[in-house]
This record gives C-alpha cells, sequence and structure tokens, in this order.
C-alpha cells in the first residue's frame, strides 16, 4: 500500500507549514516526539446515493460543503485521513488499510473495513487535493442500497482573493461515480479549461473512463464527455454543461496566487447515464 500513502501524502503541500505553529512545540525540549497539529482543508463535494447494490444511482446532490483532517505521525508523515460530508464521515488510518488497488486510467481505490478511499495518480495541484470517499454497507466494503459516494475538491492552499486579467489554460483530472449503460463504477476524464479574461470558464471533461467495482480495467464511455461555461457569480463561477450523453451544472472556483489552479465540481444526467464527482486543473 505505498503508493497509496504517497500520493495521499501530495494531499499535503508541505507538512513542515504546520510546524511554526501548534502552541511552541518547535521550540526548546522534546525532541519532537509529539505529532504536529492536524491539518484541515475546506472543501466542496458532490454525493451519488445508491439505489441498489448493483451500482444504480438513486440520486446526485448538489454542490455541498466538504471538509478533509490531514492527520500527521511524530515524525511529519501522513498517518490518518478524515473526510466530512453532508452528515457522513469517512476515517482512514494508513497503517491499517485491508486492501487496495490502482485502476490502469491511475485511480487508486484503498479499503479499510466498510471505508473506501479513492484518489487519483493525476492529481497534482498545489493548491488544490481531490479525493473520493464512501462508506459501504456490504460485506467485505461490497457497495448496497443508501450507500453514498461522495467527490470533492479541497483547498490546501488559499483560494484566489483577485482573479488576475488576460488569457489563461489550465490542464488537470477529474474522479467520480456514474451508472451508464456500459455498467457503473468510479470514473475519471482530462479536464482542459480556458479564459480570455476570468469573466468566464470554458470547461471541458473529455476521454472519460469508467471502472467497475474491484476492477483495474477501465473503459472509455465518451457519452460522459461534457463542455460548458461557467460564468462569475459571486467569489467563483457556475454555468451548464452538456455532451452527447448527459447535461447538468457544474461550478469552479480559483485557488493559489494569481489563480495557480481551479478546482470545482459536476453533475450531469441523461442518456449516457447519470454522473457526477469533482476536478481540479493547473495553469500550463
Amino acid at each position: 500500500m505505498r503508493a497509496v500513502s504517497a500520493v495521499l501524502f501530495l494531499l499535503i503541500p508541505v507538512l513542515t507549514a504546520c510546524g511554526g505553529g501548534g502552541g511552541g512545540s518547535g521550540g526548546g525540549s522534546g525532541g519532537g516526539s509529539t505529532a504536529p497539529d492536524a491539518i484541515t482543508a475546506p472543501g466542496v463535494s458532490r454525493q451519488i446515493r445508491l439505489a441498489d447494490g448493483s451500482g444504480s444511482v438513486d440520486s446526485l446532490s448538489g454542490a455541498r460543503t466538504a471538509r478533509v483532517d490531514l492527520f500527521p505521525d511524530a515524525n511529519g508523515e501522513l498517518a490518518a485521513i478524515t473526510l466530512t460530508t453532508g452528515g457522513q464521515t469517512t476515517h482512514i488510518t494508513l497503517d491499517e488499510l485491508d486492501d487496495g488497488y490502482v485502476t490502469d486510467d491511475g485511480l487508486i481505490v484503498a479499503l479499510q473495513g466498510s471505508e473506501l478511499l479513492i484518489l487519483s495518480e493525476n492529481d497534482f495541484g498545489d493548491y488544490t487535493g481531490l479525493a473520493g470517499w464512501a462508506t459501504l454497507s456490504g460485506p467485505g466494503g461490497v457497495q448496497g442500497a443508501g450507500d453514498r459516494f461522495n467527490f470533492g475538491v479541497f483547498a490546501l492552499g488559499d483560494e484566489t482573493a483577485v482573479l488576475p486579467s488576460g488569457p489563461a489554460r489550465y490542464s488537470g483530472t477529474s474522479i467520480g461515480y456514474a451508472e451508464t449503460p456500459a455498467g457503473s463504477g468510479i470514473t475519471t476524464s482530462e479536464i482542459t479549461i480556458r479564459t480570455s479574461d476570468f469573466a468566464s470558464l470554458d470547461l471541458s471533461s473529455t476521454g472519460t473512463r469508467l471502472a467497475e467495482p474491484g476492477a483495474t480495467a477501465s473503459q472509455a464511455v465518451p457519452d460522459l464527455d461534457f463542455s460548458g461555461t461557467l460564468s462569475r457569480t459571486g467569489t467563483g463561477f457556475g454555468g451548464s454543461i452538456s455532451g452527447n450523453g448527459v447535461s447538468g451544472s457544474a461550478d469552479a472556483r480559483a485557488y493559489g496566487p494569481r489563480a495557480a489552479e481551479i478546482g470545482g465540481t459536476f453533475r450531469a444526467s441523461g442518456s449516457g447515464g447519470d454522473y457526477a464527482g469533482a476536478y481540479s486543473a493547473v495553469r500550463d
């Protein structure tokens, strides 16, 4: 499970960033035997509620607030992670993982009892981090009716206070869950964002792939690809998205100095399936 631990560690920009705080543990004696304080990052997520154990989708939520708590050990290495949204909390302790695997498109799945954590090897942000999580009701980590999958983007740095001017392009990835005619499971896609002046963002999600539960092999699901224009709405962006098989809505916010990264969430439905997730993208 070292691969899972390594990518989880990427959720922390620099653990030493909390070394200067925490009430004086950095001065004087003690020799660093006390673990640093937990790092808490706010986020935005979407939730997918399952209708049954086959993966059929009962409902897709709108955007909702989320939180990730990262717990380092005494050596400053990540020991545990807690993800919370909508009254649901999932806690993963890295040295207690029961199982895990990596799909051929870079999704990392870790299981501890009934707790499921999903990350992406293609998530390279310094100011944002992606995660998916669920508490599964079936025995041995099998999904069941009423189970809720959550996918969020978290602010590991400050949200951009003043947006810059001029053109910009971003590249990134998404993670999510979908029920499609070809099957149900976790998804990933390539994200591209373009803007001429930050009055709006042109969002595109292409190359979407889906891996069914427990499978490392994924399949292309082009009917889940979408694009749309997100307009400024206060401190963020929002708008409609559509593709050959789905339509819905997406949101976005900018993070880091001069909008170094953009992250957001989406949901969409149609003949191509029911689909929701989160994404992040880094300025090219």
